[in-house]
C-alpha cells in the first residue's frame, strides 16, 4: 500500500496489535496503541489530538457502527441498481429511525449518490 510508503500525508492507525504498535515506521504514520476496539475510544484520541473533522470511507458495517455511536453528522451513501443477493450486505441500516436533513441527491450514470446531515 502506497498509504504507508509514499510520505505524501499523515497516516494514523489505530490498533490493539502491540507488536504493530512496536514496529518501526515512517515519520508520517502515528500507531496509536487502544485499550479496545470502539470507536468511542478512537473518536476521544481525535479529539485528544485536536482534529475537529474526520472524513470516514468504509462499507456499510463501519458506516452502521458510527451511526449507532451517534458520531455521524454528515452522511453519503451510493445506491445501485446492481443488487449482491444473499452474500451482499444492504447497505446503511441504522438502528433507529434517522431522518436526513438538507438532503441532496445526485444521479451518477447508473447509480444514486445521496448526501444529507443528521442531527442538525
Amino acid at each position: 500500500m502506497k498509504l504507508l510508503t509514499d510520505k505524501l500525508s499523515p497516516t494514523w492507525i489505530f490498533t490493539q496489535n502491540t507488536s504493530l504498535a512496536k514496529t518501526p515506521h515512517n515519520e508520517n504514520i502515528s500507531i496509536f496503541l487502544m485499550k479496545n476496539a470502539s470507536i468511542t475510544e478512537v473518536i476521544k484520541k481525535l479529539t485528544n489530538e485536536e482534529i475537529q473533522s474526520v472524513y470516514v470511507e468504509g462499507g456499510p458495517t463501519l458506516a452502521n457502527a458510527l451511526l449507532a455511536e451517534g458520531q455521524v453528522n454528515n452522511l453519503i451513501t451510493y445506491i445501485s441498481p446492481i443488487l449482491l443477493g444473499q452474500k451482499g450486505k444492504l447497505g446503511i441500516s441504522p438502528s433507529s429511525k434517522t431522518t436526513l436533513h438538507n438532503l441532496r441527491a445526485e444521479k451518477l450514470d447508473d447509480n444514486f449518490r445521496i448526501e444529507g446531515e443528521i442531527n442538525v
